[in-house]
């Protein structure tokens, strides 16, 4: 039988061993025991990888799963993490590992999907959210959010954030995403760049016809992101180019 959660962590070189027994430690108040997914990149970040491998290793099998894409760009890797959380448990939360998200909140993930939401999505622009990236970021993911609503969701369900990352989908949901678009046809897994997979993942839900659900939450809790560079925002203008030609 499925564990009821699986938590995905999109991993670097950062140290993971405190921020998995952190994990455990805060879905205990919910009397509940994780599978954590280590979701890194063989190929494009064998140091990482390593790290994911060797962390893994110090808790009982199956506690910690390492799951290693290799190929296509790092969204793979993020990608690979809801795909076998989807085989692992019957929900799955994704966040990232190096302090930006807040993991306390994953109990509010944990709540609204026992509660019956089916996808539930951190939102950084809803009464309650707090986002401490520096201001071209948060300009950024505000125009991103503007233009993705308007030619991405013209008519579909408001959504307050198009950019985030931080969320809670069920399997049962995750597998009916990819049934309909497999992850090696996602734009931001083969031709990026990374965050263009926040955008994409909900538009592909939106695809689905689910119900979508929104939380506030606190963006950059023990991390501040730096600006982007003009090269990654072409690129990013580029796949979103992508995007709209192959979904319009």
């Amino acid at each position: 039988m499925p564990s009821e959660f699986a938590v995905s962590l999109s991993v670097g070189t950062q140290e993971l061993a405190p921020q998995v027994n952190k994990i455990i430690e805060i879905c205990e108040q919910r009397d509940v025991s994780p599978i954590v997914i280590l979701a890194g990149h063989l190929t494009l970040d064998p140091l990482g990888s390593g790290n994911a491998i060797q962390t893994a290793q110090q808790y009982p099998y199956g506690v910690v799963v390492p799951v290693l894409a290799e190929e296509g760009t790092f969204s793979m890797a993020y990608l690979k993490g809801w795909k076998t959380g989807a085989e692992l448990a019957q929900n799955v939360i994704s966040l990232d590992a190096d302090g930006s998200h807040d993991p306390m909140q994953i109990l509010e993930f944990i709540d609204a999907l026992r509660t019956g939401s089916k996808a539930v999505l951190g939102s950084r622009n809803m009464p309650g959210s707090k986002n401490n990236y520096p201001l071209q970021r948060r300009i950024i993911s505000g125009l991103g959010t503007m233009v993705a609503s308007t030619i991405l969701n013209p008519t579909g369900p408001r959504l307050t954030d198009f950019t985030s990352e931080f969320e809670g989908i069920n399997s049962q949901t995750i597998k009916e995403m990819f049934h309909q678009t497999p992850a090696n046809s996602w734009i931001s897994a083969t031709h990026g760049p990374y965050h263009l997979q926040n955008t994409e993942l909900r538009m592909r839900l939106l695809q689905t016809g689910i119900q979508i659900d929104e939380l506030p939450i606190e963006y950059g809790t023990n991390r501040i992101g730096k600006k982007l560079k003009m090269d990654y925002l072409f690129k990013a203008l580029y796949g979103f180019t992508l995007l709209i030609k192959n979904n319009i």
